[in-house]
C-alpha cells in the first residue's frame, strides 16, 4: 500500500508520426507498507485503445501546423508538513511549485519569421494538439486525448534538417498568466 500520493511529474513522450505516444507519471509519497490480504476495492478498468499519431493535429494560436514531434513534461515540488507525532515523520503535503516545459518541432516556412519574432520579442502562444480513434460511423470518433496550453513562451529556438527539409526546434515553457509568469 502507498498512501498520500500525489503527481510529481508527468510527461507525454512519443507523440510522433505513426507511433503510439506514452503518458508517464512520477508519483511521491507519506508513506507506504506490504501486507497479505484482501484488496480493499474492486478495480473496474474500460476497454481503450490509445489513437496512433496519424490524424493527430497541433494547432499554434489557432492555426493547425505539421509538426513531427511534441514532447511536454510537468514537474511539480512538493511540500510536507512534518510532525514529531506522525510514524514517519510526515501527515501531509502540497504542491509548492510546478514547471511545465515542451517541445514541438514545426516545419520552418520560407515567407514567414513569426516564431522567430515571438521568441525575439518573449511573446507568448497558444498550444493545442489532440488525438483520436476512428469509430465505424464516418466522421465519428471516439478516445480522444488533448491537450491546451494557453500560455507558452519560446525559450529555445533552433533549426535542424528532416530528409532534406528545414524545421524548427522549438522549446517552451508554459505557464497560467498572460505574461507567462504564473505557475
Amino acid at each position: 500500500t502507498a498512501t498520500g500520493c500525489k503527481v510529481t511529474g508527468m510527461t507525454v513522450s512519443n507523440f510522433s508520426t505513426g507511433k503510439l505516444a506514452d503518458l508517464s507519471f512520477k508519483l511521491e509519497g507519506m508513506g507506504f507498507n506490504q501486507e497479505v490480504g484482501v484488496l480493499g476495492v474492486t478495480p473496474s478498468f474500460q476497454e481503450s485503445l490509445p489513437p496512433i499519431m496519424l490524424s493527430a493535429y497541433v494547432y499554434q494560436d489557432g492555426v493547425e501546423i505539421p509538426i513531427n514531434e511534441l514532447s511536454l513534461s510537468i514537474e511539480n515540488s512538493l511540500g510536507f508538513i512534518t510532525s514529531t507525532a506522525s510514524e514517519n515523520g510526515k501527515i501531509s503535503s502540497r504542491v509548492t511549485s510546478r514547471t511545465v516545459k515542451g517541445s514541438i518541432n514545426p516545419y520552418k516556412q520560407g515567407d514567414s519569421v513569426a516564431n522567430f519574432t515571438k521568441f525575439n520579442t518573449n511573446s507568448s502562444f497558444s498550444l493545442f494538439a489532440y488525438a483520436k480513434n476512428p469509430t465505424a460511423v464516418s466522421g465519428e470518433f471516439s478516445q480522444v486525448v488533448a491537450i491546451y496550453l494557453p500560455c507558452c513562451l519560446i525559450t529555445e529556438l533552433s533549426e535542424s534538417d528532416k530528409d532534406g527539409i528545414l524545421q524548427e526546434g522549438i522549446s517552451f515553457s508554459a505557464s497560467r498568466g498572460t505574461t507567462g509568469a504564473n505557475d
